[in-house]
Formats: C-alpha cells, structure tokens, sequence
C-alpha cells in the first residue's frame, strides 16, 4: 500500500497475523499442560504398578489412561461446548455430556478387566478398581468440568479481543464507509447526468435527484447502526444502480434480480454495494459484450448475493484491490464463521458469490 492510515493499519495484515499468534498460544498451552499432566500420572503410576507388575503393565496403565482422558476432555472441548451448550442446547448437552461419562468409565473398566485377566493373570487391578469405582467416576467427572472451565476460558478470551478489536473497527468504520461507498467521481457523474436531464428530461431529472437524495440520506442515517433492514439495504443498492445507469449509454445491460422473502430479515449495513460499485468502476460498460448482473436470492435465513461483469476495463493505473480487502475484513470481524466469499476475476469477467447466515 502506497501510504500508512488507520484503515490500512486496521484492516491489513494485523488481524491475521494476531489471530495465528493466539492459536499458536493456545496451542501450546494445551500442549504444556498435558505434558505435565503426563508427568504427574506417570510419577503415580510407575510408582505402584513398575515393581510389582513390570514396565510394559505400568506403561499400558498410564498411557490407556490417559488417552482415555484425553477423549473425555477433547470431545467435550472440541464437540459438546460449541455445538450444544453454546448454541442454547442445555437439554442436549447435559444428556451427551452423561453419555460421555458413562462411556469414559466404561473404557476404563473395561480396560481393567484386560489388564488383569490377559497381562497380569490376576484380579488385583480389577478388584482395585471396583474398590475405587467412585474415585475414577469423580475423576472423569472432574475433567469433564476441566475442559469447560479450559473452553470457556479460551473462549472468554477470544471474545473479549475481539469486542475490543469491533470497538475500534467501529470508531473507523464509519469514517471507511464514508470514503468508499460514495465517491466524488461518483456523485460527479451524477450530478452531470442530472444537469443534462433537466433540459431535456425534466421529469426523469426530479427523479432522478429524489433517488440521489434517498441513497444519501440512508448512507448518513445506517452509517452509525449495528444492523439495517435487508429490504432497505436492497432498495439503497436499486438506486444506487439506477443513478448509474444514467451515464450508460445501453441501460439495458443492467439487471437486477431479488428473489425469496427479504422481510424481517437484518444485515449489517452497507456490507454489499462495494461489489455493486466495482461492478460499475471497473467494467467496460461501452463494450458490445458489455453487461452487470445483479442476484440477491434469500432462502432459509440465508442470503445469496451475487454481481458479474464483464469485460474488465482497460487502465494504465493499477487497482490496490483495498474495497474487496476492507469488505473481506469486515466479513471477517461481523460475520465470523457464517459467511463464504468468492471472488472470481479475469480479463473477460468480474464474478463476486457471498453467501451470509443472516439474522
């Protein structure tokens, strides 16, 4: 990037990078806590089971059992957590969670019973375990309560890094907006397409300022909101689409298409026209070939957005690509783990695909 801003800081290569340097951490976190946990069972083990039943029954008694543990703790952390107790499933949670449980202390049994009946040839260890069955029942339930407290820790962490991380990205969003959506180039051409039509047009001009002064007063008016009605985010984009249509000189290269039910549906605002501008900025719309397809499709709470163009204009001066990159960040940062972006582009064709779980 040519020059240093809040913006380029923000939205560059920062939030990846910090966001591969926490994982790392948690990795190695993980990795430093099992390691001593070894240490600890191994001291215990090999301490009781070495002198009186040999390394290799002291080395399968310690390492069944931990990998015992390891399942118990990880399908709990990894499965359970994020797929049921954090989606609100408390009913289902607790029902897997006890069946994890369950399944926990059967292995272990089960494991007692082949090391004192195949490797020992006696039932100490099996009797040793009946004896203890309430401490190793304790025991999975106390891990289980450990990889709760370890993932929601973890995730208490990465929450609240990355509500810092929206505080911020909200005192700049408003003012990238602002720079992006509405460029001068673009009220410019407008404005001249207006001055013309008022000549010879005169109805289509008073038109035509009404759609301006609509698309300016929505940009102001949801700049500063978390979230904006889909119909309305549609519609800003329908004027913003005919407002350009004016300078064309075949407006019938454009088409625009909305299917599914819109209604009741939310989304963050001004998330798509960046596609929709470069649509426009970028395409050769005096080609013969030349044509902008627009494609909004909602089913089942999620929406489809599509925009193609081609062919691609021809410029001496090279784009930076910074609205795919700062829309890319947003979707990142806003839509975490809910959305796919697709972004297609060749000499011929410029093909974005979004899909987005709405709310």
């Amino acid at each position: 990037m040519a020059e240093f801003d809040v913006e380029s800081w923000f939205f560059g290569h920062g939030g990846a990078v910090g966001t591969m340097k926490r994982n790392r951490l948690e990795i190695w976190v993980h990795v430093l806590f099992w390691l001593l946990f070894y240490a600890d069972r191994s001291y215990s083990v090999y301490r009781y089971y070495l002198s009186d039943y040999g390394l290799l029954v002291a080395f399968l008694v310690n390492i069944t059992d931990i990998a015992v543990i390891l399942v118990l703790f990880y399908c709990n952390y990894v499965l359970l957590i994020p797929r049921l107790l954090r989606r609100g499933r408390y009913g289902w949670y607790g029902l897997c969670a006890a069946l994890l449980i369950g399944l926990t202390f059967a292995l272990q049994y089960f494991y007692a019973i082949f090391i004192s009946e195949l490797l020992v040839d006696c039932e100490t260890y099996l009797i040793s375990f009946e004896q203890n069955k309430l401490y190793y029942l304790f025991q999975d339930v106390f891990y289980l309560l450990v990889s709760s407290g370890a993932r929601f820790t973890s995730d208490w962490i990465r929450d609240k890094r990355l509500r810092e991380e929206l505080e911020g990205y909200k005192m700049d969003s408003e003012l990238q907006m602002l720079k992006y959506q509405i460029s001068p180039h673009f009220l410019h051409n407008t404005l001249h397409n207006i001055h013309y039509l008022v000549g010879a047009h005169p109805r289509q001009a008073e038109e035509s300022i009404i759609r301006l002064s609509e698309l300016m007063r929505y940009m102001l008016r949801t700049v500063k909101m978390d979230y904006v009605r889909l119909t309305g985010e549609i519609d800003y984009i329908g004027h913003f689409v005919e407002l350009q249509s004016l300078r064309l000189s075949r407006p019938d290269i454009v088409h625009m298409v909305v299917k599914g039910d819109c209604e009741g549906r939310r989304i963050r605002p001004l998330l798509l026209i960046s596609f929709v501008e470069n649509a426009f900025k970028h395409g050769d719309v005096s080609s013969e070939t030349a044509r902008i397809n627009i494609r909004a499709e909602v089913s089942h709470d999620r929406l489809h957005f599509e925009v193609e163009n081609g062919p691609a204009r021809r410029s001496k001066e090279p784009t930076t690509g910074i609205g795919n990159h700062n829309v890319r960040r947003r979707l990142e940062l806003l839509y975490p783990g809910k959305h796919k972006l697709d972004i297609e582009q060749t000499e011929g064709l410029y093909r974005v695909v979004l899909e987005l779980e709405l709310t």
